[in-house]
């Protein structure tokens, strides 16, 4: 492929749309030796729009060359992409179904991707800057100053120029002017208070220490607290607050009066809250021979495989095997990226990282403002040896030099992009951009996915065991509470006698409690008594869960809100009653049997701001609160050192749903979620609350029977042809009217049959088959896990909903495929 434009060519520009391929432009004269392949350029599409779009290509010039339009500018004095990537991006549309354009957008950073409709609002130095700024520059911040918004279509006619881009990516860089979406949170590491010597102490402690010590004989608490803290720190590199006022049984107000004598002071210390094995300090940080042994064989069989699975049960030292892995990677010159399920895990994990490497590590999420984003990806585009943390966007980085990832807790659902295109799979795409570099790829996990389980044992991937938790760390005890006991005794309250009990008791020693209950809200319904009658979403097929704080009913599905009624429309009895128990009225009942305890909850309505996430966690960490009440984010690989017990509220519902899938995801929730407890010295506890204790998969979650467990459901996915033995695709029809839903299902079947034959299976009505006013359809394609079958049926199924989306009155129908969903 020619990287370079020459004299009368032409250029193939990729857009920032969702449009399936580039468009042919012409190179102004002049231009040529400027632009080359992966810049950005500006060019018209259509009859007035602008966009910044990239250089994939140089292609013949076409034979109608007099209708093809020029570039209007270029953008940049280099590339913003690799050819590797853009090949990497191309593999991506076509195994996912979807345009590069769509591919396009969620690669760039917002600032590499402009267009006429993009906002502009002033910058922090905006004010400071004007009097220095040129005419037109000028003119664009006195716009802003009064209007404080304004689109690029905008500056355009502010300065009755056609191209504007340049200009504004000068402001940005200066920080005059910022786009609308950089308002973002800004991240803040976890702290706890610590104490040290005080400076003037700590300089000559031979001559200083025992004249301190003479001064406090009159102060023998203090005295004591003085002799602890010098104690601890020949044990310790740094000592909480919390273990020197334990160690020396005081109060705050002796440690208040040291620090006011100026003997000890208290200082804030960053720290991880992850499941990261040893102690804070990286000079802890030393391989057991269980460790050194699977440290070793990774390293053998990378020698042979390109992907290793890394199956280590909870605290077992996960991350210290990666961090050695870095290191090696980093020696022999290479970029490295490690991801993570989750932003706030990706943030916690750097400094442990940066401790054990010695390298500084770049963190590359959401929540970065624009600006950070593009300065992250212009270095990795020049660095050759460079660490990168974050979640499954990294993957979109341009790397270039890639010889190590990481996928931690592989098995995670959030890997799964849903919503838009492409709707990719983390994991794998990790394991096809390390093939495409010739990097090593480790996938780890105490609980894998069936998939990556299934490969390991086959020999496609190499298969490392960690048996051991770090340490002197012991597994929790596990117990199963039959709740049709409960039921018996007339015990209707979401919490078993022996969960009561456990509670009070841990409570009582000192320890934490935390409490997984995977439904959000206060009451999943509102029921009339007298005709069953129960509330809908307007706009969804489901119905709506009861708020305590907005005292309101809401759709979790399309967001939609509404006072709880006074009676019931169709019989109008007014004894509406709340069936069911989210984490609010979990919450709420708590308060009522353990008055004193003080109680957090953990949930997508508690953690709507990164602030509050954070504030949660640090308070349960410095034990500011004795129970946390959490969904399925408490299970994220979090490490809280005073947990004493763990319960589980529902477990029948997390293994329930109607998929295939759902056994799967159950079990590793529960063993995850069992996993936070039984992290340091000391017994700890989990219950496990379920009316059918002899359930097959709860009994594999008692005795921690991973094994078992998967030879079991590896066995019935191949009796039923589902993945690993079997591959998916499945198809969501959506349309307003119900009618037109339904025919586009039915001719989707009638088309694909003749192709795929069996392999087709629908239409089918979703459990829920209506979302935000659209109906939906699936119809569901399994095939064989060759290659060109699966090639062929994606083929199939874009080609006819092409023609679909033409027919006459079908202009709203919306066909989205979905290649190996979760």
């Amino acid at each position: 492929m020619e990287t370079h434009a020459t004299p009368g060519l032409f250029v193939a520009v990729l857009l920032p749309l969702a449009i399936e391929k580039p468009y042919t432009y012409s190179v102004p004269e002049g231009w040529s030796d400027r632009i080359s392949f992966g810049m950005r350029v500006e060019v018209q599409f259509g009859r007035s729009r602008h966009y910044s779009g990239l250089v994939v290509g140089f292609p013949s010039p076409p034979a109608d060359q007099e209708k093809i339009k020029p570039i209007l500018d270029i953008l940049d004095t280099g590339p913003v992409i690799h050819e590797e990537q853009f090949s990497f991006w191309s593999w991506i549309a076509s195994y996912y179904c979807c345009s590069l354009g769509e591919v396009m957008i969620a690669a760039l950073p917002s600032h590499l991707k402009l267009s006429s409709e993009t906002r502009i609002i002033p910058g922090p130095r905006m004010d400071e800057a004007l009097p220095s700024l040129n005419d037109d520059a000028y003119l664009i911040a006195e716009a802003l100053s009064i209007r404080q918004e304004i689109t690029v279509e905008d500056a355009k006619k502010i300065l009755d120029r056609k191209t504007v881009y340049p200009l504004l990516t000068s402001l940005i860089q200066d920080g005059i002017i910022a786009y609308r979406e950089d308002l973002q949170e800004r991240f803040r590491p976890r702290t706890v208070s610590a104490v040290r010597l005080h400076a003037r102490l700590d300089q000559d402690r031979k001559a200083t220490l025992p004249e301190a010590m003479e001064g406090l004989n009159r102060s023998p608490r203090q005295l004591e607290a003085l002799m602890a803290f010098l104690q601890i720190e020949k044990e310790k590199t740094w000592i909480r607050k919390s273990e020197l006022m334990a160690r020396a049984q005081i109060q705050d107000g002796i440690l208040r009066s040291l620090v006011k004598k100026d003997i000890l002071e208290v200082y804030q210390q960053e720290v991880s809250r992850l499941d990261t094995g040893p102690g804070e300090d990286a000079a802890e940080w030393v391989l057991s021979a269980h460790q050194e042994e699977a440290l070793q064989s990774m390293n053998d069989q990378f020698k042979e495989k390109d992907t290793v699975l890394l199956q280590g049960v909870t605290g077992s030292g996960k991350t210290l095997l990666y961090a050695k892995a870095i290191e090696q990677a980093i020696i022999a010159g290479k970029q490295v990226l490690y991801l993570l399920p989750e932003i706030a895990l990706t943030t916690q994990l750097v400094s442990r990282v940066e401790q054990l490497t010695g390298r500084t590590v770049l963190t590359y999420h959401s929540r970065l403002n624009q600006q950070e984003r593009v300065e992250i990806w212009r270095s990795v585009l020049t660095r050759p040896d460079m660490i990168v943390l974050g979640p499954r966007s990294g993957l979109f980085l341009p790397f270039f030099n890639l010889g190590l990832i990481i996928v931690d807790e592989e098995h995670d659902g959030s890997y799964k992009q849903h919503d838009p295109a492409p709707r990719y799979h983390g994991r794998d795409m990790a394991i096809m951009l390390g093939y495409s570099f010739k990097a090593k790829t480790i996938l780890g996990s105490a609980t894998p996915s069936l998939e990556s389980y299934y490969h390991a044992k086959r020999g496609k991937y190499g298969y490392v065991l960690l048996k051991e938790r770090y340490g002197q760390a012991e597994f929790p005890a596990l117990r199963l509470i039959n709740l049709k006991q409960e039921t018996i005794k007339g015990n209707q309250a979401p919490f078993s006698q022996s969960l009561i009990q456990g509670i009070q008791e841990t409570i009582a020693r000192g320890e934490q409690v935390l409490l997984f209950q995977n439904r959000r809200g206060y009451a999943p319904n509102l029921q009339c008594g007298t005709c069953q009658w129960v509330q809908p979403c307007i706009h969804c097929d489901v119905t709506l869960t009861y708020h305590k704080p907005s005292h309101k009913m809401h759709c979790h599905y399309c967001g939609y809100q509404t006072s709880i009624p006074t009676h019931c429309p169709q019989c109008g009895n007014r004894q509406l009653t709340l069936k069911g128990f989210g984490t609010q009225r979990i919450e709420d009942d708590l308060k009522i049997f353990f008055p004193e305890a003080r109680i957090g909850r953990l949930d997508l309505d508690t953690t709507r701001s990164r602030q509050s996430l954070t504030r949660i966690l640090d308070d349960f960490s410095e034990k500011k609160l004795d129970i946390l009440v959490g969904t399925q984010m408490i299970t994220k690989g979090l490490d809280f050192e005073h947990l004493g017990l763990v319960g589980i509220l529902q477990a029948d519902q997390l293994i329930s749903y109607p998929d295939f899938r759902s056994s799967e995801r159950g079990f590793q929730m529960m063993v995850q979620v069992a996993g936070r407890a039984g992290r340091r010295e000391g017994s700890s506890l989990v219950l496990i609350q379920t009316y059918e204790p002899a359930n097959a998969v709860l009994q594999d979650v008692l005795h921690l029977n991973l094994e078992g467990f998967y030879i079991r459901e590896l066995q019935e996915r191949k009796a039923f042809h589902y993945p690993p033995y079997g591959r998916i695709v499945r198809i969501t029809i959506k349309h307003r009217r119900e009618e037109k839903c339904e025919w586009a299902a039915h001719y989707m079947v009638k088309q694909l049959t003749p192709f795929l034959g069996e392999a087709v299976q629908g239409p089918a009505t979703p459990t829920v088959s209506r979302i935000n006013n659209y109906y939906l359809r699936t119809v569901q394609v399994k095939l064989n896990p060759e290659p060109a079958k699966l090639r062929h049926a994606k083929e199939s199924i874009l080609r006819i909903a092409a023609a679909m989306r033409t027919a006459r009155g079908m202009s709203g129908l919306i066909v989205l495929p979905d290649v190996d969903p979760v």
